[in-house]
């Protein structure tokens, strides 16, 4: 299952906190099966010592956040800074006719959250049918080893 959001779901919120992962989730292999592609995030806490733990079954559509993140993540992807280089040139050749400097990177700061937001979306998405497709390699390992004897 994967889990998203902050490192620690506590803090005593001292000069020199004392920082605890409190929060566990604990799946048998036929639920993890059973909902592939769930996770489990932490909502942001306010004005609370804990945070709370959100589970998402992955069973209804996901809604888009409204704010732009970077994921670190993004760095393992392959030429990642390479893209970003590319599209940053391709947005700033459409954005040609800004008079200010600054409306120029601004126009090209706001195609580029736009195409990685996209960009985001695709790669989850193929994450999740790789995730689908190993957990049904598996169930199909599973039937194989049932149905015979094994030396």
């Amino acid at each position: 299952m994967y889990i998203n959001g902050v490192k620690f779901s506590w803090s005593n919120r001292q000069e020199d906190p004392i920082l605890v992962k409190l929060d566990r989730i604990l799946v048998s292999t036929n639920w993890d099966c059973h909902y592939a592609t769930s996770y489990v995030w932490f909502k942001a806490r306010v004005g609370s010592d804990q945070s709370l733990l959100v589970l998402d079954t992955g069973e209804q559509r996901e809604s888009r956040s409204k704010y732009f993140y970077f994921q670190a993540r993004w760095f393992q992807h392959d030429n990642f800074g390479d893209m970003i280089k590319g599209k940053w040139e391709e947005f700033k050749a459409q954005q040609l006719n800004q008079k200010y400097s600054l409306n120029l990177w601004h126009g090209c700061l706001q195609s580029l959250r736009q195409y990685l937001r996209g960009w985001n979306l695709k790669d989850i998405g193929e994450q999740k049918r790789i995730k689908l497709s190993i957990a049904k390699s598996i169930e199909d390992i599973d039937k194989a080893v049932e149905s015979r004897l094994l030396s």
